[in-house]
């Protein structure tokens, strides 16, 4: 799904759910403070106007968020078809639709050295080992990350005999596993902060002011 029709789909549910809040709000405050209380009307407004206000911090949120991910971090934005993740180790993963299979490559590199539908990959010292999917069968390889000497084997027996002769033990895991282990930083935590703290603060003040308001 296409990253325009997906910003398009939660702008308009966003909008239709801001109506929805600002309504219900505004009964809410109808019902529990008479119109002859002063502050009666300001509050009203600024009940009525918080869903929207809502809407707007968490779209300038999103769009802060988004650039200095893909920026200054290199990752996605979570949402569209696209994913991609940088590595500790100065390579990067790069999905399509699904997280089955990516391509690995080498950040920085203007040599093509990249290694399509991989579907399963280990970190290790010094070396990524990894198998992926040609189409026409499967192909595991070991790759030197500091050389980037890539050596591709079509029999699992090979591939391990190969990396125990460089003392290493073959522990693949579905290359999804990296991409949850170091797509997420600090940087998400507190672009969820900034969502989801500040909209219910406000949402608290508006309750205790009606609550003295009432009183």
């Amino acid at each position: 799904m296409g990253i325009g029709f997906v910003l398009l789909f939660w702008l308009v549910a966003g909008v239709l759910l801001a109506i929805g809040a600002s309504v219900v709000i505004w009964n809410v405050i109808r019902g529990v403070v008479p119109s002859t209380v002063a502050g009666h009307n300001r509050l009203l407004f600024f009940g009525t106007a918080l869903p929207f206000a809502c809407l707007a911090w968490s779209a300038v949120v999103f769009v802060g968020y988004a650039v200095i991910n893909v920026a200054v971090f290199h990752r996605d934005i979570g949402i569209g078809d696209g994913f991609n993740c940088p590595l500790p180790n100065g390579y990067a993963l790069e999905f399509v639709d699904v997280l089955d299979s990516a391509t690995l490559f080498r950040r920085g590199d203007t040599s093509g050295l990249s290694i399509p539908n991989v579907t399963h990959l280990q970190l290790t010292a010094g070396y990524m080992l990894g198998s992926s999917d040609t189409g026409r069968g499967k192909l595991w390889f070991i790759l030197n990350e500091r050389t980037g000497q890539l050596t591709d084997f079509r029999r699992l027996n090979e591939f391990e005999t190969a990396a125990r002769a460089r003392e290493l033990i073959p522990r693949l895991a579905p290359v999804a596993e990296a991409y949850q282990a170091f797509r997420y930083t600090w940087f998400d935590a507190l672009a969820a902060f900034l969502l989801i703290v500040p909209p219910v603060a406000a949402g608290v003040l508006l309750m205790r002011s009606i609550s003295t308001i009432r009183s």
